[in-house]
């Protein structure tokens, strides 16, 4: 007599994580002025690591994670699914009309949604 045993392996695909929306607080901030950037409901089938905001560095409207000035990571807010930081800008960001992003990153450090949002640095006077 064999004692066969047979086991059923479930295997879920990851999937990369997604931000519905990426804002910041102001529309116009004075170099070196404080800004909140704000990415909501951020979702991943596994658990999100961390979501970050970089600086369009290159100005070309396109996140590029080998060019972009990372600025900071986020904190997870209570129970929602919603990233938050209040952030002082370096004064070293060009003046101008600027493009921010929210990028998150899975619980196996997946990078995923990608989320944009302009920002007016004006010269400190």
């Amino acid at each position: 007599v064999s004692n066969v045993r047979t086991t059923v392996i479930n295997i879920r695909p990851n999937t990369r994580p997604t931000i519905q929306s990426f804002t910041i607080n102001k529309n116009v901030v004075d170099e070196g002025g404080r800004v909140t950037f704000l990415a909501r409901n951020v979702q991943d089938n596994g658990g999100i690591n961390r979501v970050a905001f970089f600086f369009d560095s290159n100005n070309n409207g396109r996140f590029d994670i080998a060019t972009d000035r990372f600025l900071t990571n986020g904190v997870k807010q209570g129970a929602s699914n919603n990233w938050r930081k209040l952030y002082t800008l370096p004064t070293t960001l060009p003046t101008g009309t600027r493009t921010l992003f929210a990028v998150a990153f899975d619980n196996l450090d997946v990078r995923g949604g990608v989320k944009s949002d302009t920002l007016r640095i004006r010269a400190d006077t």
